[in-house]
């Protein structure tokens, strides 16, 4: 209501407007008057028309629907005169049966031209006298002229709905055309995926090509379809749909499951063509890059897609049309530029992968009670990985090996679960439990499911029993799984080929009472000699915590695996990670625990800081490191006899020095 009371008033205004300017002209006196030609008072009233059309226009005042030059016609037009606006006038002319050109043949509806003849010129007459009080009366005119002229501009100009205002720079819906004619260059496809599923919904081609000259309107795209091998050489049964997307939006789409909607192109070869015209007023502006991408859906059950079916599309030489502000067509495309893609089974993308993590617990002792289950111990943790899976994965069954070094399972264990993002999971079944060597079946039911290119960790925690049996300290234990023998579904249940990978457990010792170990810090250098053989020196620094009871450490250190006197074992490795037998090597064991007699004391609870520091002189050269392989401790003040290992290898090693011999 409000819009059309502006309307309303600035119509008025406009009318009064134009009233005053006549009045005022027709009373100037007879010196002013003549001092102006007849030339310049038109001019003034076809400049004031002009800014009457204009604000009619910004207020919808326009009444015609036809189509116009941008900002209207700008310059008088006629007999000889050629060109966009002689075309636009046409088209103006023949929107109103009474100003037509002509019903058939040159000039009439859809046979527009941009020259103008006596046929345009006897049209514009008879516009004038359409709309004689506004074109001729006011230049005290009787007969038509059938020149485009000031009025004659002013009046189409005021009925045009489609006048652009001068500063109004917001056109961001205008899909009116300009420019002369257009054309189309630089066509270019590139694909977009090598592979769907079944059912998959994909862009599977993006295509671009350069306007130049002048805006068109993109009406038409063809889509060709060929088939290279497989089953389903029809394409109405392999696709379900397709669509049209610009900057992510679909401005045209069909279904493609009826063969009636088909173009067969080339019988022999086997081609097939998808027409798509409805195109929501797609306008492309001079200069600019039209880009689109094709998306394909793919049926959901395609023959012999678990052996393979490979198709390729393009759009034909001719398959893009494109229409000018002069209403000529303009085609782009190449038959030769194709994309092909495969067509697997629904959900032959679907995986999961077992990964190593970091979130696995290092080496360490693992501290059980001589008279009480030991509590939930983390033993071994690895990750489930969909990566690039298609879709979601439900797990439903996970098995996971369990290893001990000096007896079984049952000797050892009370119970067992699986924590997977806060949840347990202990419905399981055990395998062989009387042997050191068990397998633990994890039923999870699909009540786990990981979404398609996340993952999760997995820990195995273990209850273990009370160890009563003081041979079985010292006790290794370790974990590990398989991809392969996971059983999951995605789209459907995965194949051996769709699940991979494998992880297993640091090494972790049970102990009842005893001592463990952390690695502080390692440091090395080199004593270069004139004349003679290099050596190295080596420092490890770790840390010994005592659990359960107190520790006593011999203050002396051996080269060498074998348990013997000293509190420490350590070996020198060349290159390749071999233990060195050759060579001299001394060594010497510092600590800043108490001192008993021959013994370092580590009372129950305390921690405690040691170092090793190792010279080496090599007989070859090479690249040496020294690596901490033992502690060696009792609980009285007597030899040891407990050969603590030093886990991981890694942590308690130093780096490699270059020693020449």
């Amino acid at each position: 209501m409000l819009q059309t009371m502006k309307r309303q008033t600035v119509s008025r205004f406009a009318t009064a407007l134009l009233g005053v300017v006549l009045a005022l002209t027709l009373l100037m006196p007879a010196p002013y008057a003549r001092a102006q030609t007849q030339a310049e008072l038109q001019a003034q009233i076809s400049q004031l028309l002009t800014l009457i059309a204009q604000l009619q226009a910004q207020q919808g005042g326009g009444s015609s629907t036809a189509t116009c030059p941008a900002g209207g016609w700008s310059q008088s037009l006629g007999q000889g005169s050629s060109g966009p606006q002689v075309y636009a006038l046409q088209r103006f002319l023949n929107s109103d049966p009474e100003t037509r050109l002509a019903v058939t043949g040159a000039g009439s509806p859809g046979m527009e031209t941009q020259y103008y003849g006596p046929i345009t010129a006897a049209a514009v007459s008879k516009f004038q006298v359409k709309y004689r009080s506004q074109v001729l009366t006011p230049l005290g005119l009787v007969n038509p002229t059938g020149y485009f002229g000031d009025s004659s501009r002013t009046q189409a100009n005021l009925m045009c709905a489609n006048v652009t205002i001068p500063g109004d720079d917001d056109d961001d819906d205008d899909t009116e055309l300009r420019g002369g004619e257009a054309s189309l260059r630089n066509f270019e496809v590139d694909g977009e995926t090598t592979s769907l599923a079944e059912g998959d919904t994909e862009e599977v081609m993006s295509v671009e090509f350069d306007v130049e000259d002048g805006d068109v309107r993109i009406n038409r795209i063809d889509v060709a379809f060929d088939h290279i091998s497989g089953g389903d050489d029809d394409p109405w049964d392999v696709f379900d749909s397709i669509e049209i997307r610009v900057d992510g939006d679909t401005i045209a789409e069909m279904d493609l499951d009826d063969e009636d909607d088909w173009s067969e192109d080339d019988p022999e070869n086997g081609d097939y063509s998808i027409r798509l015209t409805k195109l929501d007023d797609w306008v492309v502006r001079e200069g600019d890059t039209a880009e689109f991408t094709v998306v394909l859906k793919v049926s959901g059950s395609v023959d012999d897609a678990d052996t393979g079916v490979e198709w390729e599309i393009f759009i034909p030489d001719d398959g893009i049309r494109a229409t000018d502000s002069l209403n000529i067509n303009h085609y782009t495309g190449d038959t030769d530029d194709t994309v092909s893609f495969d067509i697997d089974e629904e959900g032959s993308e679907d995986e999961l992968i077992v990964r190593s993590t970091d979130e696995d617990p290092d080496a360490t002792v693992l501290q059980l009670d001589d008279n009480n289950r030991s509590g939930w111990l983390t033993v071994f943790a690895f990750e489930l990985d969909t990566d690039d899976s298609k879709n979601d994965i439900e797990i439903d069954t996970i098995p996971v090996t369990v290893e001990f070094s000096t007896s079984t399972y049952a000797t050892f264990v009370h119970d067992a679960r699986l924590s997977i993002d806060g949840e347990t999971f202990d419905d399981y079944s055990v395998s062989n439990a009387n042997n050191a060597t068990t397998t633990l079946t994890f039923d999870i039911d699909k009540e786990l499911v990981i979404d398609a290119g996340d993952s999760v960790v997995v820990e195995l925690q273990m209850e273990f029993k009370a160890l009563t049996n003081a041979n079985l300290e010292g006790t290794v234990v370790e974990a590990w799984v398989d991809g392969d023998d996971i059983e999951a579904e995605g789209a459907d249940d995965l194949d051996d080929s769709q699940t991979s990978g494998s992880a297993r457990s640091e090494e972790h010792i049970l102990r009842v009472s005893g001592l463990t170990l952390s690695e502080v810090d390692t440091s090395t250098d080199i004593r270069e000699t004139d004349g003679s053989a290099d050596s190295g020196t080596y420092r490890i620094v770790f840390e010994v915590t005592a659990f359960a009871d107190d520790v006593y450490i011999a203050r002396s250190a051996a080269s060498g695996t074998s348990l013997g006197t000293a509190g420490v074992n350590y070996i020198v490795e060349d290159s390749n990670g071999d233990q060195v037998g050759d060579g001299a090597s001394s060594a010497a064991l510092s600590s800043n625990a108490s001192v008993v007699g021959n013994y370092y004391r580590v009372a129950e609870g305390q921690t405690r800081t040691f170092t090793l520091n190792v010279s080496y002189t090599p007989v070859s050269d090479d690249f040496y490191r020294v690596q901490l392989y033992s502690v060696n401790y009792n609980d009285t003040q007597a030899a040891p006899d407990v050969q603590q290992r030093a886990l991981p290898e890694q942590d308690f090693e130093t780096d490699y020095e270059n020693l020449d011999a």
